[in-house]
Order: structure tokens, then sequence, then C-alpha cells
């Protein structure tokens, strides 16, 4: 009844093509007319039955509107696992009833597997494949006949949920049936899973029999180039009592996997490891990282100068700027691979699965870790596919080639053209379009601030105020090192005070017709570095930044090398031509300093003799290796102590360092402690749901994204030096630890009966300092913020640590080592608060700028340095660090 409703309801609709326009119109009135109407009627009916079939299998009817499928044509995965998590929780019938459906419904390869491989629907789905007899199913027979990734489904189903035996007849039945096995039915099985120390049989399972996922496991660590899709991801959690998560492109690992709907059981520990908490920042391992990458860039930059003849690469004085550019760029993605090695080599996982998403996703993911030869003779490892698609799947087998071949090979000689100097006018065309307009000035008479800064997460708050405070006093223009300004201006208390007109983009990449105009320099330049490389794995350094520049060569050239000459002859040029017109700043400002992109204006600065003030908003000290020399004029820190901390470490003349303070450190004369507190905590029952019960102690602590086995030992220190008292902790984590990681303190609380204590803080850092009573920090520049707030600091540290900067004797708080030291000044503080309360309001007392607010401190610096004779505020050229690299060597530290 239904196809003949449809083959008439077809034929109407084809019918006026075969009548004619002018025979159409009048047969149309008596009979077409009608006849289509009830047509449609009843095709709609039957689309509703059909609509009512498929709902039960992927469940897309919402209310009377039916969106209809042919159950016949397969859902892609993405339907089927958002109807999995639908249905999980409700009915474990309508979840079974729906995995049956889908099996018998769809032959797609992603759905068979991913129904197979999600603990939610495993079961179910053991029990299906189990009742499958390809010999007595023609229909299934044929299938399998026709389409290899079809058989690849079957058998690769089976072999993720069922026992050895019905594996092994499921496979056999299978293999019966296929004369001969293509490349596509080999990527799709091995794409569930294919080890690196052996090759695959030639057998139809493959690797799959001795798959990790097949048994038990105590600790899997998965390696993803992103941990975006974390839905997908968890189809990989089953069979783990807990598990660790990797990905090379998220420095902090931020991914979270709270809260979402997940193929796990939902108890199951999952932890989200950053590279800095395997390699920390004061660590042997992370100074000679950074050594290694720093004589890279230098020695780049010495072969460019001596064999790039004929092109003016840079302005002299801004090669420093482009050595620390480079090494930043080679930096940070070594020690990604680097603590990825620390992972690989450590005992604790018995399962380590390499999970390929798609092509665009991974880019460079298998060529970098093809630099870990440890991967390739570890029998833990194995390589998983995550793409939803079987086109993506069957792309399988040469990226797992590429992991397999392990060490990188040399690269070729490279480039064969023209020397570079035939380009050079090409490269001065597009640096005269990159250049920026002259800036105009209102010429009424206020002293003229040009504010150079960059988007950065950690400073937008920062700069944002720093441009407030500049707005308010001088004219200011904005130039931006970036094409994307709104990070910073959306954090400006009056953002409409600086207009579209006044903000001038400095570019820090190249476009792609920039690029095409450019090619001829790329390919020499990537000669370049294939020659550098051979060079450096000739005379035996096979690391991994040596690794890295052989495998992002096209990286490095684009983002490193040509982006940052083009930025820097842009902005001299752009001085040049303010110098022209008379539009030259007064003074240039610029944070953050540590941005290359920012930090290297100042040699044009110079060039014209325009001062320059470097600001810093947070606490630097030069134990941090990865900080940089100051080359302003004046640079502006935030208290005494660590505008000696300049003139120590940063290479700045003493006199040159002023004390602004920060945006971050304000504490106005009239303010009120305890009425701040009451409605801090008001303000957080409200917005964040916390309770506070009248005389409880609050402590809030801030953690650090360091070593957990170090900072475990600060945690436990806190949990039982404070166990005595009725005390409420609120956990303020540090922007820079996983969530997952969150969950570690928590665990030891409740280890330590102590669970019902903690909490996690939701809101900002400031909230949580004008809640507490007291703040405690291990190593944090929280600790000087909470100061300038009066509020009781304590630092802890276990026994035998020591920080990279004494943090306690800035603030002047105590250093802690032990929970009886704490129990002892705990115990004082609920008797009489009135003597740390004291010692704590003296360090505002001693930081003027911290009662000013940066309006008025700002200011003072500019208007100071403005009032200068040019010949006392330009620093002399003597005067200047040779390099933008810290001085060595770094002290190791366990943070």
């Amino acid at each position: 009844m239904s196809k003949r409703i449809g083959r008439m309801y077809h034929g109407a609709r084809i019918l006026p093509r075969f009548l004619g326009d002018s025979r159409m119109s009048a047969f149309s009135k008596r009979i077409w007319a009608p006849l289509k109407r009830r047509l449609a009627w009843g095709m709609r009916f039957v689309a509703i039955r059909q609509a009512r079939v498929v709902d039960k299998v992927f469940g897309v009817a919402t209310g009377n509107q039916f969106f209809w499928t042919s159950p016949t044509m397969p859902k892609g995965w993405e339907d089927v696992q958002r109807r999995v998590f639908f249905l999980h929780g409700r009915r474990r019938s309508d979840l079974d009833q729906f995995v049956e459906l889908a099996f018998s419904r769809s032959s797609d390869f992603v759905v068979w597997t991913g129904l197979a491989r999600s603990s939610l629907t495993k079961e179910r789905a053991a029990a299906v494949l189990c009742a499958l007899d390809p010999e007595a199913d023609a229909g299934l027979a044929r299938r399998i006949r026709t389409s290899h990734v079809s058989a690849a489904a079957v058998v690769g189903a089976g072999a993720i949920c069922l026992d050895e035996g019905q594996m092994q007849r499921l496979a056999r039945a299978v293999e019966a049936l296929l004369p001969w096995q293509t490349e596509g039915y080999s990527a799709a099985i091995d794409s569930l899973g294919a080890r690196l120390d052996q090759p695959p049989r030639d057998a139809c399972l493959r690797s799959l029999p001795e798959s990790g996922f097949r048994s038990r496991k105590r600790h899997c660590l998965i390696v993803a180039s992103t941990l975006r899709d974390t839905q997908n991801l968890s189809l990989f959690f089953g069979g783990a009592e807990e598990v660790t998560l990797y990905s090379l492109s998220d420095l902090y690992g931020k991914a979270d996997f709270a809260g979402e709907p997940l193929h796990c059981d939902r108890d199951l520990p999952i932890n989200v490891e950053n590279a800095r908490s395997r390699v920390t920042r004061f660590s042997a391992e992370y100074h000679a990282l950074h050594q290694e990458t720093r004589d890279q860039a230098k020695r780049i930059y010495d072969d460019l100068a001596m064999t790039g003849e004929g092109v003016d690469w840079l302005p002299p004085d801004t090669r420093i700027f482009a050595e620390m550019n480079l090494a930043d760029r080679l930096f940070f993605p070594s020690l990604t691979l680097a603590a990825l090695r620390r992972l690989i080599v450590d005992p604790e996982f018995d399962h380590i699965v390499i999970a390929l998403g798609s092509r665009i996703e991974d880019r460079d993911f298998c060529a970098m870790l093809a630099g870990l030869d440890e991967l390739t003779t570890d029998p833990r490892v194995e390589v998983v596919s995550t793409a939803k698609s079987v086109s993506e799947r069957l792309t399988f087998a040469p990226r797992l080639a590429e992991l397999r071949n392990g060490s990188m090979e040399l690269p070729d000689s490279g480039y064969w053209g023209p020397p570079p100097s035939v380009y050079a006018g090409q490269f001065h065309d597009v640096i005269r379009d990159a250049t920026a307009p002259i800036v105009e000035w209102s010429r009424d008479g206020r002293t003229r601030v040009l504010f150079l800064c960059a988007a950065t997460s950690a400073y937008n708050d920062s700069t944002a105020a720093y441009l407030d405070a500049l707005l308010k006093r001088f004219e200011t223009r904005m130039g931006f090192a970036g094409s994307n300004p709104l990070p910073v201006l959306n954090e400006m208390g009056a953002p409409g005070e600086i207009a579209a007109t006044e903000i001038y983009r400095l570019q820090t990449s190249i476009s792609k017709s920039q690029e095409l105009r450019l090619v001829g320099i790329k390919a020499w330049l990537d000669g370049l570095l294939r020659r550098v490389v051979r060079e450096m794995i000739q005379d035996g350094r096979r690391s991994i930044p040596v690794h890295l520049l052989a495998v992002r060569r096209a990286y490095f050239v684009r983002e490193a090398l040509i982006s940052f000459m083009v930025e820097a002859h842009s902005i001299d040029r752009w001085f040049s031509k303010m110098s022209a017109a008379d539009a030259l700043p007064e003074v240039v400002v610029m944070s953050p300093y540590r941005d290359m992109f920012v930090a290297n204006a100042v040699a044009a600065a110079r060039r014209y003799s325009v001062r320059s003030i470097a600001l810093e908003p947070h606490g630097l000290n030069a134990n941090y290796c990865r900080y940089a020399t100051i080359h302003s004029d004046f640079c502006g820190v935030i208290t005494e102590a660590f505008r000696r901390e300049a003139a120590s470490g940063f290479g700045i003349p003493l006199e040159r360092c002023r004390t602004v303070g920060s945006p971050r450190l304000t504490a106005p004369e009239s303010y009120e402690m305890q009425a701040r507190t009451e409605a801090a905590r008001q303000a957080a029952s409200r917005d964040y749901g916390y309770s506070f019960q009248d005389g409880r102690l609050v402590l809030a602590f801030f953690s650090q994204p360091t070593n957990w086995n170090q900072l475990g030992k600060v945690w436990r220190i806190l949990l039982e030096g404070s166990a005595e008292q009725d005390v409420q902790i609120f956990l303020k984590a540090h922007p820079e630890e996983a969530p997952s990681r969150a969950l570690r303190y928590l665990e030891i609380a409740a280890d330590l009966g102590l669970g019902d204590r903690v909490e996690i803080w939701k809101g900002n850092a400031k909230e949580a300092i004008e809640c507490a009573d007291i703040v405690l920090a291990a190593y944090s520049a929280t600790v000087v913020e909470a100061a300038s707030l009066r509020r009781p600091v304590i630092c802890l540290a276990p026994e035998g640590v020591d920080y990279p900067l004494e943090q306690h004797r800035i603030v002047g708080a105590p250093l802690l080592r032990n929970p009886a030291e704490l129990a002892r000044m705990l115990s004082e503080f609920v008797k009489d608060p009135s003597a740390m309360r004291a010692e704590a309001a003296q360090f505002v007392t001693q930081e003027q700028q911290i009662m000013e607010g940066i309006d008025v401190s700002l200011a003072r610096l500019v208007q100071e340095i403005v009032d200068m004779p040019a010949g006392q505020a330009i620093r002399d050229q003597s005067d200047l660090p040779e390099s933008c690299f810290l001085a060595g060597p770094h002290r190791p530290f366990q943070v």
C-alpha cells in the first residue's frame, strides 16, 4: 500500500513535465491539484508510520513533527551516540532494543564498532554479535562479500567485545566468505587497535587478539593531538580502573570531562596531564631544553646572516628579539614532547593508547610522535583511530606506517633556486603593505602616548587596566600586535573611550596572499633549515628540538621566521613614516613585554629617540629561565622587592626601575576588612551557593601547576595542620591546572576524613581572598595580592624544599614546613587574630603605589619620563643587555 502511494505521488510530481505549461494550467484545476493534495496526505500517513519505527531506532521524532528517514538508510555515529546518551539512565530495555535495531538497520563500520566499544552498550552488543551467523544469514553474508568495510565491522566489533572463542568463531566465519583482504579491510581493522612494537599478522583479525582493550587494565594513558571531543575519547576508557589523558596541543591540560555524558562509569578516575606538571618550570630538564632551543635559534640566525646576503632580513638591533621569538616557538612544542617521554616511561601505566583523529586535527601529530623511539619498542603502546567517518578510518595505514618508522630521516639538501637577493624586492613590497598607517594625533597639547600590547590570556585584564589608566590622563593610541584586540578591549572598564580609528594593528602573521608573494623566500628558508638540521644530526644531536625543526619546517619558516621579519621591518618603517610626518609619540608604553612582537618595538623607538616603558603586572624573578631581559628605557614593577629583582636579574639599572604596582594590587586607605569580608561572603553565597557559619575559620588555599608529589605534601600539611580547628577550606585551583587534577585534592581530603571541610572555589582570586580569614599558598604570586588586601598570609613548603623566590619575605609572612607548626599558628589566630592582622597590614604601608592605585602611579611614571631631558631619558646603547635570554646557569627547584 505504502509503495503504491509513493509511486502515484512521484508520478503526480513529474506529470507537468510531460503535459507542458499550457495544457497543465487547465488540467491542474480539475484533476491534478486535488489528486496531488490527496496523495500528499497519503504520503504523510506513510511517513508518520515509518517515522514511528525510525524513532524507536534513532529517536528523531519531536512532538507531532517527524523528520522521516527510511529505516534502511544508515545513521551516522553522531546520531547513534546522541541516542545512546538519551536512553542511558532510562529503562534498560529501551537502550537494549535500540542497540539491537541499530545493528540490524545499519552497516556503518563506525556505528558497529562504537556500540561494541561503549561501556553503556557493550553488554547488549556482545549478545547481538554472539547470535550472528554469517553462514545462515544470507543478507549478512551478502553484505560481507560485497563490502570489505562491512566485513571489517563484523570482525572488529566482535574482537572488541566478545571472548576469545566467540571472537575467533565470528572471524573465521567472515574470513570464509572473503576471497581476499583488501587494503581498506586491513586499514579498518588496524584502526581499532594496532601495536607499534610488531607488525600485524596477515590473518583476518590482524593485531586485535593482542589488543590491550581486551583485558582489564590498571591505568591507561591516552595521548591525542587534541582533547576537544571528550565523548568520543571516552569510548577508550572501558576496561581501565583509571585513565590519564595527554594532549600535544594543550600546554595546560585544560580539558574537562566533568558534566559531559561519557561512554564509561561516572566514578572512573580521569586525569588530564599537562607538560609543565611533568617537566616543571624550575627543573634541570626544563633548563636544559631552554638552553638547547636558545642555542639552535642563535645558530639558525647565524647561518641566515652568513648565507643570506643580499636580503635585509632584520633591522640590526632586532635580531636578539627574533632569536628569542624563534626559541619560544621551538621550546613549547619541545616541552610537550619531553613531558610525553616522561609519561611513556612511567611504569604506572600498563596500557598506552595513541588516539588519531582526523587528518586536519592531527596535522603534524604523527610526525612529531615519530621522534620518540620509545613508542615503537614498547609493547604497552597501541594506536587507534577516533575518526567518526569511514573515509578517515581508511587513511589510518599511512599514518600508522609513519609512527612505525620511528626515528627521523635526514632531510634532503632542499633548495635549488636562485640566491635570496632575487626575492628582496618582493620581500620589501610585503613589508610596505604590512606597515600600519601614520598615527593621527589631535595635537591638543596633551602628552602623546603610544601603548603597544598583545592579547595574552594571563595579561589581558591588566593590559586593559593599563590602557584605561593611560586614556584618562594622556592622548593615547593603541598599537596592537595581532589581528584581534577584542580580548583586551572586552576587559576595559569603558571600552568606548578608545575608538576603532585609534587602534593600529601590527601584523604578526602573514596572510595567504603574502605567503604566495614570498614563495621564493619561503623555499630558500626551508632549504636553510634543512641544511641546519642535517648538520645538527651529523653532529650527533638527535634531540627533540632537532626532530621538531625537521618535521615542522614549514611552520617555523612561516610563523617564526618570515612573520617576525615582516613585523620588525614594518614597525621600523612605521616609526620612520611617523617621524617624517612629525607624528611620533612622546613615549611608548608596552605590556606584556615578554611578547617579542611587542618588545622588539623598543629598537625602533630608540632609533627615533622615543622614550619607552615596559610594564610588568606580575611578580617576575630571574630564576625562571624563560623570562627575558629588559631593553626598554624604564620598567614598572609591582613592589619594591621586584624592583630590586628586576635590577639584579633582568639587565636594567635599579635607577630605571619604578614601583608602579599592578591593576590586581589595589588597597584603598578606607578599606574596611570586616565590612569587605561580610560583603564578599554574602556575594559568594548568592552567586556560588556557598554557606558560611559564624565563628568558623575560613581558609583559602591557592595551588600551583607543579609536580604533584611536592604539592600533594603541601596540601597534606594544610589538612593535617587544620584538623583540630573548625575550618572551612576553599581550594582555588591555578588556571593552568586541569579540572581533573582538582579532584586529587578532594580525594586526599576524603582519605583523611576531612572531605566535608573542602570546597573548590568557583569565583576569581580576589573574591576568594576577601572571603578568607587566612590565605595559604605554596609558591604563588597571589600571596602579594592577598597581602595588598591586608589578609594574613601563610606560606607552606615540605621539609627540604626551597622556592625560586622567597615570597614570604616579600610580604612579611611565615613559612611553615609541617602540620604541627601550622596547627600552633592557627590556634593562636583563633584565640587572638589581631597580631597576625596587624603584621599583614604593614605590607600595605610600605608600598605607596598599592594605596594609590594604578591610575595615579602609572600617570606619575609617564609624566616623570616625558619631563626628563632626552639625553637622560634614553638609555645608552652600551647599557643594554647583549641578548634577550637571561644569563645562566639556572638553579633547579622542586616546583
